[in-house]
């Protein structure tokens, strides 16, 4: 039992890791290129999507790390994007922004663990304060670290918490829905890959990490 659960931890880290990080290579990419507004809502509304599938199929006993190496993993697969594109600015300010949104949603579901597997009406709540959190957290470095766009030049607190009120709003209205979506896909995928690793576990691991392999190989294909 300790086996199968150390591969579901480490295989949900890869695989939604991977997810996530393709999601944000591809789509985040495609909208980047029609700028659009809501770029950074929509891709952070996903991002809780994931993170909340992935702890519904897992549930980890540490979420808050379970949460941090998701983001480290899917921010691994958007930094292929630096093999086209050498110490792009876009590139390594999403790079950032995925980890501090994961642990965003981690620590959140830390605090609430004994109401987050059982009460539905809490999850919304968390997705909406993880996203609020992320991006005061991401327009903050922006600002003082000195890594946002031309935009950030100049800015101060008062812009961060515009920001954050605005685009954290967006956000969280959106992932009202997407962190309860996830986490019952989650609920659906978690019996069958219960059985998978029960019946087979070398299997399990073998089919995983391919698909894994897979959707790292399409994204250095892709660039």
């Amino acid at each position: 039992m300790r086996n199968d659960y150390f591969v579901k931890i480490l295989v949900g880290i890869l695989l939604f890791g991977s997810i996530w990080g393709f999601a944000e290579a591809s789509l985040g990419a495609f909208l980047h290129l029609l700028h659009s507004p809501h770029k950074g809502v929509i891709m952070a509304s996903f991002g809780v999507m994931v993170l909340s599938c992935a702890v519904a199929v897992v549930k980890p006993r540490k979420v808050l790390f379970f949460a941090f190496a998701i983001g480290f993993i899917a921010s691994l697969v958007k930094g292929i994007d630096l093999l086209l594109l050498p110490l792009d600015s876009h590139v390594l300010r999403v790079m950032v922004v995925i980890p501090i949104e994961a642990c965003a949603f981690g620590g959140l579901v830390k605090v609430f663990s004994s109401t987050f597997y059982q009460n539905r009406s809490i999850r919304p709540f968390i997705g909406a304060v993880s996203v609020y959190a992320g991006f005061f957290m991401l327009s903050t470095v922006y600002v003082y670290a000195g890594i946002g766009s031309n935009f950030w030049i100049g800015k101060g607190l008062k812009d961060v918490l515009s920001f954050t009120l605005s685009n954290g709003t967006m956000a969280g209205i959106l992932t009202l829905l997407t962190t309860d979506t996830g986490f019952r896909i989650g609920e659906f995928l978690k019996p069958s890959i219960d059985k998978a690793i029960e019946q087979n576990r070398n299997r399990f691991w073998i089919v995983s990490l391919s698909f894994t392999l897979f959707l790292w190989l399409a994204r250095v294909i892709a660039n």
